[in-house]
């Protein structure tokens, strides 16, 4: 079974001290610089053919105060307990998380740049997500706005999802046939074109 990817779109930031209005327009700060700082970028998952393995994100990013950082971060399906990653460097019990960790950002610079992590995200399916961004310590990271604006860098905001394709053989009334295997808030099985049967009827199914 091959991984593919799939791009994730409308991306938004929000911050808490600009009372969490969302917007392209956004820059702000994530972990501490004169008090605790959180942000959350918020985007938006297609449907996903497939089983949810990884989520691939790019940050346009630079320094605040110091050269390294480490922030952490939530994937959230909601963003309703926000409140509750504020004035703290610990982890957060969070019942929307469905992955929680730590950023580390090395050689950061007053120069905006692209930085890429990835994320284990088993539960992953369509719909709008939050990856919510709080201090691990402090220090801090500045996050540029989806839209570049003052700092302008050429470099932009980027979020994928790696997911596994997947196919069976089930046999029907009307001899076996090939399904594709989905996973999103429950596991079906349903029709798909990736996967065709062979003239053997055999449990070979082609990879694209």
């Amino acid at each position: 079974m091959a991984d593919k990817n799939i791009a994730c779109g409308n991306f938004a930031l929000a911050f808490s001290g600009s009372d969490w209005v969302y917007g392209t327009g956004n820059a702000g700060v994530a972990g501490y610089s004169s008090g605790y700082k959180v942000a959350i970028l918020r985007f938006d998952v297609p449907s996903i053919p497939g089983a949810a393995k990884l989520l691939n994100v790019g940050m346009v990013v630079s320094k605040v105060a110091t050269t390294g950082a480490t922030v952490r971060w939530a994937l959230c399906k909601s963003d309703a307990n926000r409140e509750k990653y504020l004035d703290t460097t610990a982890e957060v019990a969070d019942e929307n998380q469905i992955a929680s960790g730590t950023f580390l950002f090395n050689d950061l610079t007053n120069v905006l740049g692209l930085r890429t992590f990835q994320i284990p995200c088993k539960g992953l399916r369509k719909g709008t997500w939050y990856l919510i961004l709080w201090a691990s310590e402090l220090k801090g990271i500045y996050m540029r706005s989806i839209t570049p604006g003052y700092g302008n860098s050429f470099e932009e905001y980027a979020i994928s999802a790696t997911f596994t394709g997947g196919g069976v053989w089930i046999q029907t009334a009307d001899g076996p046939k090939a399904f594709g295997v989905y996973d999103g808030t429950r596991k079906r099985l349903t029709l798909h074109a990736e996967y065709i049967k062979t003239g053997s009827g055999s449990g070979n199914i082609p990879a694209n």
